[in-house]
């Protein structure tokens, strides 16, 4: 059984704006899934990593971990990188880096689907509050190579 979050108008959009989920102990919370668009990097370019800012807190100090992971084409990935949000006050993590592939091979298709975007959750190993203001995607990638197909000698 999960725990569901509670999303007020405007999450993301500016100060107090916030989705927040209080969780029970031995009781997780429902993903918190947030949907990027598909940003659309050039086909044929080598996605080199993802990266998330995630700002937010929650209501008791760093034991408890939340997690983060990747969605696109219908379902997240199925290995998340764990994150721990500053206690009582809003406060910027990183999630990922400029190399980190979510333990798969990011793509162009995978960064393009029209579903693209994030999940936030926690498993419930402690009974507290987390609320997310917003979250940042950062897609780091090396363009495809352009051949001339005019030479001028």
């Amino acid at each position: 059984r999960s725990t569901c979050w509670t999303l007020r108008q405007g999450a993301g959009t500016g100060p107090g704006q916030r989705a927040t989920v209080t969780v029970p102990l031995s009781t997780g919370s429902e993903r918190l899934r947030g949907i990027n668009g598909g940003p659309q990097i050039p086909v044929g370019a080598i996605v080199n990593g993802v990266e998330l800012l995630i700002e937010g807190q929650q209501s008791i100090a760093g034991n408890s971990l939340q997690y983060a992971t990747l969605y696109s084409g219908g379902a997240p990935l199925i290995n998340p990188l764990a994150f721990t949000l500053s206690e009582g006050v809003d406060g910027i993590v990183t999630v990922g880096s400029p190399t980190e592939q979510w333990n798969t091979t990011l793509t162009p298709a995978f960064i393009n689907a029209a579903d693209f975007g994030l999940i936030i959750y926690t498993d419930g190993t402690f009974a507290y509050t987390m609320s997310i203001d917003h979250a940042q995607i950062r897609i780091y990638y090396t363009p495809p190579l352009l051949l001339m197909s005019h030479f001028i000698y």
